[in-house]
């Protein structure tokens, strides 16, 4: 992917999750935030938002579990007891996937 490209994905990418995160920090129900359709349209970016997703999830854990299983269709963070568990999986499987250094 060209330079350009890349950046303008980020751009993108960046500007849906903070609406996303804007308009969601209010709720608690995993659903009504799996669905907010910035959330929706980061999902259909599909594989080229991986590597965002994975570094958001590394910087500042959110909800992203939906999102990487919905584009991957892996549940990477299985198994897990807690959230901060699948945090770790999620991130051990970037790296391993060569999506996080």
């Amino acid at each position: 992917m060209a330079e350009r490209d890349h950046q303008e994905l980020q751009t993108r990418f960046e500007n849906l999750a903070q609406k996303w995160l804007n308009e969601t920090a209010h709720l608690s129900s995993i659903h009504m935030i799996s669905q907010h359709p910035a959330y929706q349209e980061i999902i259909a970016m599909g594989e080229p938002a991986i590597p965002f997703i994975i570094k958001r999830l590394q910087i500042n854990p959110g909800h992203w579990f939906v999102a990487l299983y919905q584009i991957t269709g892996e549940d990477g963070g299985s198994p897990a007891q807690t959230f901060n568990e699948a945090v770790k999986n999620w991130l051990e499987w970037g790296k391993t996937k060569g999506y996080l250094l």
